[in-house]
């Protein structure tokens, strides 16, 4: 028997569903109402227009909760099946799972992309800068296969890839201090109308 009894843990699970949903509902407000007019599903999908920092880091950090419970229920949820049956079943079913967690993060980056896009556009910027993480990340890729195809020891192989490190985390700080951390173009710019402060 529960020593807080069933009636108190129901109560506060009420509670605590109200407050996640009054909470979910005040920011979906924050982000479509109040800042520009913008829905939602042109705040993770669309790539015209521009928002603001509070938009950005709200659908940023929506974004990545979401891709991470998903993944979790995913995760989750192929567990049981891949420990109750034959090991043969479990092969054959990792297939799928990496291809339902492979989804979520193409949505996810998609998402991240479009989000980058339009805050570029808020500071009077071209969104295609949003890809410029992608090539120290190829050539991540690139210098580890490569090393290792040569049979190069681990040593060599971090040495190879660590110039291309640092240009990432140099890309992604200008990246948080860019999108994150300063205002957007007072008035319209080539991109569109402000969405308002933030």
């Amino acid at each position: 028997m529960c020593p807080f009894g069933t009636q108190n843990i129901r109560e506060s699970q009420r509670v605590l569903s109200r407050n996640l949903s009054a909470f979910a509902y005040r920011a979906l407000y924050l982000i479509s109402a109040r800042e520009g007019g913008v829905s939602l599903v042109n705040l993770l999908f669309g790539f015209k227009g521009r928002i603001n920092r509070t938009q950005y880091w709200l659908g940023s950090f929506g974004v990545g909760f979401a891709a991470i419970v998903l993944n979790v229920i995913v995760s989750m949820a192929a567990a049981p099946s891949a420990t109750m049956v034959t090991k043969e079943a479990a092969v054959q079913a990792a297939p799928m799972l990496l291809i339902v967690l492979g989804l979520i993060s193409m949505v996810a980056g998609w998402a991240g992309t479009a989000l980058q896009w339009k805050r570029f556009h808020d500071r009077g910027r071209p969104g295609w800068i949003a890809f410029t993480p992608m090539l120290p990340a190829m050539m991540i890729g690139v210098s580890i296969v490569g090393r290792a195809l040569e049979g190069a020891p681990f040593g060599a192989m971090v040495a190879g890839v660590m110039p291309w490190v640092f240009l990432l985390l140099a890309i992604n700080l200008y990246f948080f201090i860019e999108l994150g951390c300063l205002a957007g173009n007072a008035g319209p710019n080539t991109y569109g109308d402000p969405p308002g402060s933030g």
